[in-house]
C-alpha cells in the first residue's frame, strides 16, 4: 500500500514537471511571435517610410529639372550673349576714346632743374579735362640703345580741357644729363570723376622766404585735398620745381587752401635764385 502511494506521488512529480515544461515552452513560443510581430511591424513601417522619401525625391528631382530646363532656354542664353557683347562693346568704345585722348596729349621736355630734376611740360589739347595717371620717360644713349625708365613724381593729376601743367622725373642720386635722347608716354585715370578741374582763383605771395599761395574753390563742390606744383625760372631757364600740399580741412564753395611752398635748391640742398615763377594746380580732390 505504501509503494503505490510512493509511485502515485512520483506520478504526481512527473507531471509536474512536465506541465511546468509545457508552461515554459508555451510562454517561450509567445515571447518570440511577439518579438517576430513586432519586427513586422518595424519593417512595413520602415519600408513605407523608404517608399515616401523615395517618391518626394523623386518629386523634387523632376521640379528641379524643370527650372533648369527653363533656366537654359535658347532664348534665355541668347539674351545674355547679347549682353556680354554690349559690354564689350562699351569696353571697346571707352578704350577708342582712351586712345583719342591720349593722342591729343603733347609732351616735351622743359630741361634739368639745379637739384637734377628732369621737368616735363604737359599740354591738354583735348576740349575735355584729363586726369594722367603717370608720365613715363624712356631714356636713351646718343646711339638710341634704351638706358633707363623713370615714372614722374607726380601721378593722378589733373590737367583741364586745353590747358598745360608741368610735372617731373625725381633726380635724387640721378643724372639725367648723361641720356641725350629720351621719348615720352602717358598713362589715364579712370578716375577722373573723382577730381575737380576749374574754377579754382589762384594767389600767391613772394614772402622773402617762401612762396605762399591761396586757392580759392569757386566750385558748388566742396574740396578734401589738394596738390600743386610751383615751378621757378630764372632768366626765362627753369631751375627748380617744388610741391605743396592741403590736406588739413574741407575747402567748401568760397573757402580757400592756404599752402606754403619751399624755395627751389641744388643738388646740396642750397637755396638757387629765380625772378619768376609759376603755380599749377595738380589735382584737387572731390570731397564725398
Amino acid at each position: 500500500m505504501e509503494e503505490e502511494n510512493n509511485n502515485n506521488n512520483n506520478n504526481d512529480v512527473n507531471q509536474v514537471i512536465k506541465d511546468g515544461t509545457k508552461n515554459k515552452k508555451s510562454k517561450t513560443i509567445y515571447v518570440l511571435t511577439a518579438l517576430m510581430l513586432i519586427f513586422f511591424v518595424c519593417f512595413i513601417v520602415t519600408l513605407v517610410l523608404l517608399i515616401y522619401e523615395h517618391s518626394e525625391y523623386v518629386a523634387l528631382e523632376e521640379k528641379y529639372d524643370s527650372e533648369i530646363g527653363q533656366t537654359e532656354d535658347d532664348s534665355y542664353n541668347e539674351e545674355l550673349y547679347s549682353g556680354e557683347d554690349d559690354l564689350l562693346g562699351e569696353e571697346l568704345t571707352s578704350n577708342e576714346t582712351e586712345g583719342e585722348l591720349e593722342e591729343n596729349i603733347e609732351i616735351e621736355a622743359l630741361g634739368i632743374t639745379k637739384s637734377g630734376d628732369f621737368t616735363i611740360k604737359i599740354t591738354n589739347n583735348n576740349d575735355v579735362p584729363v586726369n594722367i595717371e603717370t608720365v613715363s620717360t624712356i631714356f636713351k644713349d646718343e646711339n638710341g640703345t634704351f638706358m633707363k625708365r623713370a615714372e614722374s613724381y607726380d601721378s593722378f593729376f589733373s590737367i583741364d580741357a586745353n590747358s598745360e601743367t608741368i610735372v617731373y622725373d625725381w633726380g635724387y642720386d640721378e643724372d639725367f644729363s648723361q641720356y641725350p635722347n629720351y621719348e615720352f608716354s602717358v598713362s589715364l585715370s579712370n578716375i577722373s570723376e573723382d577730381y575737380l578741374y576749374n574754377n579754382f582763383e589762384v594767389s600767391s605771395t613772394d614772402t622773402g622766404d617762401q612762396i605762399s599761395v591761396q586757392v580759392t574753390n569757386n566750385n558748388s563742390e566742396s574740396v578734401e585735398s589738394m596738390d600743386i606744383n610751383v615751378v621757378y625760372y630764372e632768366n626765362g631757364s627753369i631751375v627748380g620745381i617744388e610741391s605743396g600740399y592741403s590736406y588739413d580741412s574741407i575747402i567748401d564753395k568760397g573757402e580757400s587752401a592756404y599752402i606754403n611752398v619751399y624755395y627751389p635748391t641744388d643738388a646740396d640742398y642750397n637755396e638757387v635764385s629765380f625772378d619768376e615763377y609759376e603755380v599749377y594746380i595738380m589735382q584737387a580732390s572731390k570731397n564725398y
